[in-house]
């Protein structure tokens, strides 16, 4: 199943994503390129808040496209592999399933980067939000 990443206080993505409908979330697909370079931003919490709209808009069929377009899978397995912050790991990881939720392709992508691993070892993270995701 697909999940969207539930608001938290120190997250307004989080409450912007989650409130749009579909067809924004397609708007806001238009831009996955700018939130793919986002995940390469030193600052932690940019990281966070890009993962959060990237998986937020893989939750709608055409904007999961749109993010796999953007080639969102090798970056963000190379923050789920690095696992350095709970926030990012948490976003990434929601990302990661919302992309391959019935999509082979995407699937196929993650195991060539060895994603099976990083997700398996993440299914025993502390955070049991990004057990979930996992």
């Amino acid at each position: 199943a697909r999940h969207v990443v539930p608001a938290c206080a120190t997250c307004r993505a989080h409450t912007l994503c989650t409130l749009v409908a579909d067809k924004t979330l397609l708007v806001l697909g238009d831009q996955c390129a700018s939130f793919v370079g986002w995940l390469a931003a030193d600052e932690p919490l940019v990281q966070a808040y890009a993962a959060c709209i990237l998986a937020n808009i893989a939750c709608v069929e055409k904007g999961q496209q749109k993010v796999l377009n953007a080639c969102a899978i090798p970056p963000l397995m190379g923050l789920l592999r690095a696992a350095v912050d709970k926030k990012v790991t948490l976003h990434a990881t929601a990302a990661v399933q919302n992309l391959t939720f019935r999509n082979g392709a995407c699937c196929t992508e993650v195991l060539q980067l060895r994603g099976d691993a990083i997700l398996k070892k993440l299914a025993n993270h502390p955070s049991e939000g990004v057990q979930q995701f996992a």
